[in-house]
């Protein structure tokens, strides 16, 4: 028996998801489909958005879901990175749920999908709201027939439609939009054009030469006569025939416009060198910014300064490298623009590249950072003497800097790393920088008190820069690591000198510069170097993108904006690090390197204050050095910390856990810790302590008979958490051992008596418990020796590791595991509540900063 196919309404009504409803209708309708791109479903008839229950008779609701899918349009019509220069845009779109569904032409949307009104960096899931606002107003989109679907008629009449859509009956008299070719995407667009027919335009001329007269209107023919394109080489008539397709060619340009703009083929005609350029891979290379990310600046940019803003501008990148800052800049403005670069074989590249765009002269090598640095910083000078003959500056840039009329665009990526190495950072290599660790710009900055922040390069450029444009009308659009912002370090160069006005910027991970094994926020922050005003009084809230990363390298196009982060800028003695009274070290104590490993020479720190009972290492404020957060029982020999005493035990074990609960991300890599807020809870006091006697940072340990500088020393751990007579309640392996407890209890187990605790914070104790008891009950199976177990009171470093290494209480550990993450969530709450860290997304990133 032929089993009839169920129809699109019973099939529908058995979805429970999204994902069931779009497996249906691919069934249903049988499609050959693509959902590559974050496509819901695509071919190249329809654009499809699936919704399980979307309620698509809601105008509001409606509008959302179609905006959503003119985010995926706009992607394919301007976006031609990886996979999108291969799709046309399809002539129809489909919305569609389990209850309700949607077709209409997408040729009649073009004036939104078109507009550079909206914010196209966002999610699609999370569009402009101006757009749904517009919408929603709009008349034919109130128009548009939702057809519900349970109803027979109406379903039978969707069918009916779809098919005839997807059988190619309904596209033939439709105009189709296409996709336009500009001196943004031209690239992208030869490199798909070339995969496609550089085996028939090969020998003779480059390819890109037989690709600009195909782009251009009148510059090609297609011959059926001869089955093959004649292409128009020259305005001297010459013409050349190549063999190719119909099918082929006939494909690619039903998918593109052919360009008739004169300025728009100017434009590549500049450029298109470019694309057979060897040196063009070093666009890619490591440590030069992104070539995405050098447009996205441009466009931020454009958001600050208007639309013109190239035209009344001149722009000086004064570490240009090969020149991705300068890429997307129209050609018809690249005359404004002056590049140096410290590296002369970079210098030539870039005048190779752009031998048609920018003057000679405008590209040269300088140092900037010693380059004329007496002339720059003249004691008693209030305006620098641009007119005398003993520059390095090229005569035109002194000219040009001397003219108070001129508007200035400073664009720069300057190299990141300390100038106590010189190596580093992401805009130079490690050899492009050897021999400028010590430069005059920094011997000028010690001179005025900026010692700390002098050791970073990128502050020694920003120092030079705001004494050059001193007075005149500037931005400064800048590439960098956050620091300058909110670091402890910088704080005086913030006071002393850049306190501009914060304009825009966007972040995104410095894993998208190739070969970067960092993961922290590398921000595009524009500064009006006209306008002062300390940061502490700026709210400085910026974009966040994220991308998609593929075999360490960014993939093309992939940029999208997940959300608004704010980089807080306070006074160091806010900061988390001033928060802990620290006492004077006084005692000798034995140092370690590691839970029980002893420094038995030349220790950086021996010494504890007066009844101290544990150590805290902490290194710098920020979230970046959160692994180096960690309790011992004695001094940690490389410092950077502070002795723990009952005074500070609170605070001390709270610091420890708001530092180690937030997970590390990119984003909130050099976030401040800051003091709270408010007065702490006493419950969110015990989840930190309860937490932090649980966690992999907690290597305390108890030591015995240890020998330092000619004396023995006993290690106490003061961080036992249970009582010493319930200890001696429990089954104990070993009676050295039990015979060693004592009446008295340890710090920790004493601190803990009748403390009200939260649940989260009593079931870690309940199974902590537990793991302690197995440890005695199996104290003569363990390796003693290895993990130094000698006294009753052994830390929880030495129980976990002595205990998982035997593979004993294992179910225990993962029970744990489990209990732990929800006290860690617990803990969380108050690390955003109390203000000890801002919140790494703050909004959705869906209106205008």
């Amino acid at each position: 028996m032929i089993r009839k196919m169920e129809s699109l309404i019973e099939s529908l009504q058995s979805t429970k998801t999204e994902e069931d409803v779009k497996a249906r209708y691919a069934k249903h309708f049988t499609l050959d489909y693509d959902t590559s791109d974050k496509h819901d479903l695509y071919n190249d008839s329809v654009l499809f958005e699936f919704k399980f229950d979307a309620n698509l008779s809601s105008l509001g609701g409606r509008a959302k879901v179609f905006a959503q899918v003119l985010y995926y349009v706009y992607r394919l019509k301007f976006k031609q990175a990886g996979q999108f220069a291969k799709k046309q845009i399809p002539p129809f779109l489909c919305l569609a749920d389990k209850n309700e569904a949607m077709i209409t032409e997408t040729a009649k949307w073009k004036e939104f999908y078109s507009s550079d009104k909206y914010d196209w960096d966002l999610q699609p899931s999370s569009p402009d709201p101006h757009l749904v606002d517009d919408l929603r107003v709009d008349k034919k989109f109130r128009e548009l027939e939702v057809y519900k679907l349970p109803q027979k008629f109406d379903c039978l009449r969707f069918e009916e439609t779809l098919k005839k859509i997807l059988d190619n009956q309904l596209t033939l008299e439709l105009r189709v939009d296409k996709k336009i070719i500009t001196e943004d995407n031209f690239e992208e667009v030869f490199q798909y054009w070339d995969s496609i027919f550089h085996n028939d335009v090969q020998n003779g001329l480059k390819s890109s030469r037989y690709f600009v007269c195909d782009i251009q209107k009148g510059k090609s023919e297609y011959s059926e006569m001869k089955g093959g394109v004649n292409f128009y080489i020259d305005d001297a008539g010459k013409t050349v025939f190549k063999p190719i397709l119909k099918s082929k060619y006939d494909k690619f340009w039903g998918i593109y416009e052919k360009i008739t703009n004169p300025k728009e083929i100017g434009g590549i005609l500049a450029k298109i060198d470019r694309l057979t350029d060897d040196t063009l891979r070093r666009f890619e290379g490591q440590f030069f910014t992104p070539l995405d990310f050098a447009k996205k600046g441009l466009e931020y940019l454009e958001k600050t300064l208007g639309k013109n803003w190239y035209r009344g501008c001149k722009i000086w990148d004064m570490c240009a490298g090969t020149g991705n800052l300068q890429y997307y800049i129209p050609n018809e403005y690249l005359h404004n623009v002056y590049a140096s670069t410290l590296v002369e074989d970079e210098m030539e590249h870039m005048r190779r590249l752009f031998a048609l765009s920018i003057p000679k002269e405008n590209i040269f090598q300088y140092d900037y950072l010693n380059d004329d640095v007496h002339r720059v910083f003249v004691e008693g000078q209030t305006q620098i003497n641009f007119s005398d003959e003993d520059w390095k500056l090229p005569k035109k840039l002194r000219d040009d800097l001397a003219n108070p009329k001129n508007k200035w665009v400073i664009l720069i990526n300057p190299p990141y790393a300390t100038s106590q190495d010189g190596g580093g950072g992401l805009s130079r290599s490690r050899e492009e920088k050897s021999g400028v660790s010590k430069t005059k710009i920094r011997d000028e900055m010690l001179k005025t008190g900026l010692g700390d922040s002098s050791q970073e390069l990128f502050t020694q450029f920003l120092f030079r820069i705001e004494r050059e444009f001193r007075g005149k009308s500037a931005h400064l659009a800048l590439f960098s690591k956050m620091k300058y912002v909110n670091s402890f370090a910088n704080q005086g160069f913030r006071k002393k000198l850049f306190n501009f006005i914060f304009k825009k910027g966007f972040i995104f991970s410095a894993k998208n510069f190739y070969g970067t094994n960092g993961n922290f926020p590398v921000g595009f922050l524009i500064w009006d170097l006209q306008k002062r005003e300390i940061l502490e009084k700026q709210k400085v809230v910026v974009d966040v993108f994220e991308t998609t990363i593929k075999d360490d390298q960014m993939v093309r196009g992939s940029a999208i904006k997940i959300g608004k982060k704010e980089f807080p800028v306070e006074q160091r003695s806010y900061f988390l690090s001033s928060w802990v009274k620290r006492f004077k070290n006084v005692e000798i104590a034995v140092p370690l390197t590691s839970a029980i490993k002893i420094k038995s020479e030349d220790a950086r720190l021996d010494r504890l204050a007066k009844n101290a009972i544990g150590y805290l290492a902490v290194n710098a404020n920020d979230n970046q050095n959160q692994n180096k957060t960690v309790l011992f029982s004695t001094v940690f020999q490389q410092g950077n910390g502070h002795s723990i005493t009952s005074e500070i035990f609170i605070q001390s074990m709270v610091v420890h856990a708001v530092r180690r609960v937030p997970k590390a991300t990119w984003i909130n890599d050099r976030d401040q810790f800051m003091q709270p807020k408010k007065k702490l809870s006493e419950e969110f006091e015990n989840d930190c302590i309860i937490w932090g006697l649980f966690s992999g940072s907690n290597q305390t340990s108890s030591l015995k008979d240890v020998k330092y500088k000619g004396e023995t020393y006993q290690i106490i751990n003061q961080f036992f958490p249970f009582e010493s007579r319930e200890l001696a309640t429990w089954k104990i392996q070993n009676p050295e051992i039990e015979g060693q407890i004592p009446d008295e209890n340890r710090f920790v187990a004493e601190f803990l008596k009748e403390k009200k605790l939260s649940e989260e914070s009593l079931e870690v104790l309940r199974i902590g418990k537990q793991i302690y008891q197995e440890f005695y009950k199996n104290f003569n199976n363990l390796d003693r020796s290895k993990y130094k177990l000698q006294t009753w009171d052994a830390g929880w470093w030495q129980i976990r590791m002595a205990l998982s290494e035997q593979n004993l209480a294992e179910e225990l550990f993962a029970e744990l595991k489990i209990a732990h993450k929800k006290l860690k969530e617990n803990i969380l709450k108050g690390v955003y509540g109390y203000g000890f860290l801002g919140e790494e997304i703050i909004a959705e990133a869906t209106e205008e900063t």
